[in-house]
């Protein structure tokens, strides 16, 4: 009867959440079609396995659970003569579970407004995943007919589509921080999304949360993101230049306001952030452009790249894998660091660097 526990994965919604519940019992009525009259069993997660906390009897498809939760948290309703499971994210409230044996992903459940809330997700991340098979299909498209200006714009529109996405994401974690479902879906999506933004969500996120064991994964990804967001040290870090013999450290910039923009050579974006980082530099910023390297074949054509594409006044550094990995920097991003070598902001965008210069 056991089952093992399935963990989630980065870019799939957790099925679990926390939050006060408003009433202090919860009544699960099932009513599963074509279901045989046989033991049906609740269950919680645990870090083995289900834990089976409930027994009751099918009659006709019908089947009744009782209980109380001391948080909203996932249920899992199983059955004693066949596979498959339903997943009810509950909270101490009438709930009522409908649907078919042969489709059971695919139920029904009203009365749970913890349910209501991860629902939203589900049917947004679905929306997102049909848009993707569109793009996708689309971009393969563009790859067989060698179009790469369909191809750029492709990734262009998704990665818009993303950050727009992402927004809307901590919009909404950030009225519930003390939901867990609400920090899976910010880490899902934390990519295309403003580590600021998301520190500031996450210091509001309880510690019982963060210390779960079913998101340990997604919490230690959120502990390292803090690490670079505003107002913390920046890690140490050394970078040589690119046809120069400069090199740029986070001991020599001490003393001054430094921004460091992470990227790779031609990548949609870079016109528009090189261009914003300009005022920067008018404001006395120094400016840093680290180049990703991938290999050591790869060095040349960023030097050839450098020499053709150099954007007067700006310091073009190799960015290591090491130096990338410390500052998170999964897409590219803008880094400010103030005299003081603490973090001032950072930025996805040229918009945000605007901001952040503006501010200066």
């Amino acid at each position: 009867m056991k089952k093992n526990l399935k963990f989630i994965a980065l870019g799939v919604i957790a099925a679990l959440a926390v939050v006060s519940c408003n009433s202090d019992k919860f009544t699960i009525n099932g009513d599963i079609d074509n279901l045989a009259d046989q033991n049906v069993y609740l269950a919680r997660d645990g870090e083995n396995g289900f834990v089976y906390i409930d027994t009751t009897r099918a009659d006709n498809g019908k089947f009744t659970f009782k209980g109380k939760l001391d948080k909203n948290d996932f249920l899992i309703v199983t059955f004693a003569d066949m596979p498959g499971e339903i997943r009810i994210y509950a909270d101490n409230s009438d709930i009522d579970v409908k649907g078919n044996l042969s489709n059971l992903s695919d139920v029904k459940v009203e009365g749970s407004e913890a349910y209501d809330y991860y629902k939203t997700f589900l049917d947004e991340e679905k929306e997102n995943s049909d848009l993707y098979s569109v793009k996708a299909e689309a971009f393969h498209n563009a790859k067989q007919n060698n179009d790469t200006a369909a191809m750029r714009a492709i990734n262009k529109e998704l990665l818009e589509a993303h950050k727009a996405y992402s927004k809307k994401v901590l919009e909404k974690a950030n009225a519930r921080p003390g939901d867990i479902v609400s920090l899976i879906m910010a880490a899902n999506w934390i990519n295309t999304m403003n580590l600021d933004d998301f520190a500031a969500f996450y210091a509001k996120v309880p510690d019982e949360i963060k210390k779960d064991f079913r998101i340990s994964y997604f919490a230690n990804v959120a502990d390292r993101m803090v690490t670079v967001s505003k107002g913390k040290d920046a890690p140490e870090f050394s970078l040589d230049g690119i046809n120069t013999a400069d090199t740029v450290s986070n001991t020599s910039i001490k003393g001054k306001i430094t921004a460091i923009y992470i990227t790779a050579p031609a990548l949609d974006g870079n016109e528009e952030v090189l261009e914003s980082l300009k005022a920067a530099k008018d404001k006395g910023v120094d400016v840093v452009i680290a180049y990703m390297i991938m290999d050591d074949s790869s060095v040349k054509d960023l030097d050839d790249y450098v020499k053709k594409n150099h954007e007067e006044g700006f310091l073009p550094v190799y960015a290591t894998q090491d130096f990338a990995e410390k500052f998170m920097a999964i897409n590219p991003r803008t880094f400010f660091i103030g005299k003081d070598g603490k973090f001032i902001g950072t930025a996805m965008n040229s918009e945000e660097v605007k901001e952040i210069v503006s501010a200066l």
